[in-house]
């Protein structure tokens, strides 16, 4: 059994003041250098990816297999990567799919050459060119396609802590448990010793994604970074989904080989209460992390609009 307290730290502050004056001024400004964040509503959430967080998966299988596919396939079998991979496959393909058709700029995806494109979906022939889910190939597409609202096996991260304390702070305005007692929560990964890691050992399973800013305005704006966990059981009808957040999957890794605590923690889990977000949120106004910010254009504005109510006393 894991140590996980060995590899993570735990940081409460009880003030948005407080909060703001260390990531400005303080300590732990420069404690969080060489980390990536992921701010989330609330304390608890785990760092799962969407797509596979179970309390969506009968959803998923209705929108892209139709409305009886909960009947017909995901009941039958529900917990075997197969069938999971084939539902991210078939997203990611109809995303593509799509995109093409009506001219929009898609990165190049050699799994799905212009023939393939006309037909419904994919063959078993293209799935076993696949050595590992998600391929390199898809992952230009996936974090776009993530952008826009399709669930993948990515798990969004930002280079910049107060994109995630925006994120985390609207997130949590609008939860349904906002309460006195709960918390948000930033995730600070760290990246350097990962690279480390990944230096060390050979096929580490976690991959990080920084795509091309360029096609993705969104994550430009963002400074944008994703994670993958990578898995060589492909279209394995034998194996099952892991579904453990990546702080349980990444620390029961090290465990299993051997590596030993860094110097800094591997992760920081930085909580703030609800109470706080309010204040927190005209404050990261003035800063210029807004809805205006990190999602340029109309869409940002409009976001801005629809979210007034929450910087009202």
């Amino acid at each position: 059994m894991a140590e996980y307290e060995k590899y993570i730290d735990h940081i409460h502050f009880s003030s948005h003041q407080d909060f703001i004056q260390q990531l400005l001024f303080g300590k732990l400004k420069q404690t969080l250098n060489d980390y990536i964040f992921r701010g989330l509503a609330l304390e608890d959430y785990e760092l799962t990816p969407s797509v596979l967080r179970k309390n969506i998966q009968d959803e998923l299988q209705i929108k892209v297999f139709g409305k009886n596919a909960h009947k017909i396939y995901y009941s039958k079998k529900p917990e075997l990567e197969s069938y999971q991979q084939t539902l991210e496959f078939n997203m990611l393909f109809k995303f593509y799919q799509l995109c093409d058709y009506h001219g929009l700029t898609v990165p190049n995806c050699p799994i799905f050459n212009k023939a393939s494109l006309m037909l419904t979906s994919l063959n078993i022939n293209h799935k076993k060119a696949i050595s590992t889910w998600l391929p390199n190939e898809l992952w230009e597409l996936a974090s776009l396609a993530q952008h826009y609202g399709i669930p993948t096996r990515l798990l969004d991260w930002t280079r910049d802590i107060f994109v995630a304390l925006f994120f985390a702070t609207i997130a949590g305005l609008k939860e349904e448990n906002f309460n006195s007692e709960n918390n948000i929560v930033i995730w600070a990964l760290n990246l350097g010793y990962l690279d480390y890691i990944n230096m060390q050992t050979k096929n580490f399973p976690l991959k990080v994604i920084i795509p091309a800013y360029n096609t993705n305005p969104n994550l430009q704006a963002q400074s944008g970074v994703l994670t993958l966990w990578e898995t060589k059981k492909v279209f394995d009808s034998n194996s099952s989904i892991d579904r453990r957040p990546l702080n349980v999957q990444l620390i029961d890794q090290f465990e299993a080989l051997g590596v030993k605590p860094f110097q800094y923690p591997f992760f920081y889990k930085i909580t703030l209460p609800h109470t706080e977000l309010k204040p927190l949120l005209k404050i990261l106004d003035t800063l210029n992390y807004s809805e205006s910010k990190n999602f340029p254009g109309y869409d940002g504005v409009a976001k801005r609009v629809l979210n007034n109510q929450y910087r009202m006393p």
